[in-house]
């Protein structure tokens, strides 16, 4: 593949089973812990606008077989040359088509994304999308399974009306779709199971970072 316009692709991981092995552990961990921010244990490069998380998990879980949208920001000759190189993933044009996404900018509404089907849930949109700070904090309170009495994080920056949106979509389970949140070398997951309740529900003594 010749290099890109403004140099050279950037190397993935410097061991690729490995390294992706490690990532994947820490996503899986990360989705059974809801809202817990892990730090990752590998760092890849990453091609602008991609923070270091996101570059991590998207050479972890695409591939030649992973359709994926990228949204205004992510859409960079960058990044879409680092992703063919490294991963061999489809781009798509629309977002529902994805089977992943990778968002740098404004999250868009949930409702533009695959929910999936009643019958195969699993073919919904995972979203990896890119937030202001993952840290301790009670700003948002999470319930749901994985969840040990009440998860809470610091607020990620999402765009008013998310939390509607994921409320609402909720009422779809077991359709929807997962959230990978990222920032810098970061990362916390969103599970469609997980609900934001509002943290005056939570026993005083619990009202503290997980």
């Amino acid at each position: 593949m010749p290099v890109s316009d403004i140099g050279p692709i950037g190397a993935g991981f410097a061991d690729p089973v490995e390294h992706s092995q490690a990532i994947f552990r820490c996503v899986l961990d990360a989705m059974a812990h809801p809202g817990v921010s892990r730090e990752i244990p590998v760092m890849p490069y990453a091609p602008a606008p991609l923070n270091a998380a996101s570059t991590a998990v998207a050479l972890t879980l695409l591939d030649d077989s992973t359709t994926v949208w990228l949204d205004a920001a992510a859409d960079t000759n960058a990044v879409r040359e680092f992703l063919a190189f490294h991963c061999g993933c489809p781009i798509v044009a629309q977002s529902d088509e994805a089977a992943f996404a990778l968002v740098a900018g404004p999250m868009p509404s949930l409702d533009s994304f695959d929910y999936g089907s009643d019958e195969f849930p699993e073919n919904s949109t995972t979203v990896i999308v890119q937030v202001a700070a993952l840290e301790s904090g009670s700003d948002v309170c999470f319930a749901g399974p994985g969840i040990k009495n009440f998860a809470f994080m610091g607020d990620p920056g999402m765009a008013d009306g998310f939390w509607r949106e994921w409320s609402d979509m909720g009422a779809l389970y077991p359709r929807g779709v997962d959230l990978i949140l990222t920032a810098r070398s970061k990362l916390a997951c969103m599970p469609r199971t997980v609900q934001r309740i509002e943290p005056a529900r939570a026993p005083a003594s619990e009202r503290k970072p997980d």
